[in-house]
C-alpha cells in the first residue's frame, strides 16, 4: 500500500469519508447503535443500509474524470429512500 501522502487525493477522502461513517455508527450506541440500523433498514427500499464502501465508490466517482461534466448536482445515496 501506498504512503498516504502519495496516494491520489480522492483515494485519501474516500477513505477519511467512509472511516467518519464508521465512526458515526458506532458513536449511534447510546442512541440505538446497531439495533437502530436494523430497525431502519427494512424501511429502505433496498431493504438494507448502506455501507461505508458504498458512499466511498461515489466520492470516488464525482472527483474522477469520469464525472467531468456532472455540475451542480446532488448525488442521492440512499438506497432509494
Amino acid at each position: 500500500m501506498m504512503p498516504e501522502a502519495r496516494r491520489p487525493w480522492s483515494t485519501r477522502l474516500a477513505q477519511k469519508a467512509g472511516e467518519a461513517i464508521k465512526r458515526m455508527g458506532r458513536s449511534h450506541g447510546g442512541q440505538g447503535g446497531q439495533d437502530m440500523l436494523d430497525k431502519l433498514a427494512p424501511q429502505v427500499p433496498l431493504g438494507r443500509v448502506g455501507l461505508p464502501e458504498e458512499v466511498a465508490e461515489a466520492v470516488l466517482w464525482l472527483s474522477s474524470p469520469s464525472s467531468s461534466y456532472v455540475h451542480g448536482a446532488l448525488l442521492d445515496i440512499s438506497g432509494g429512500r
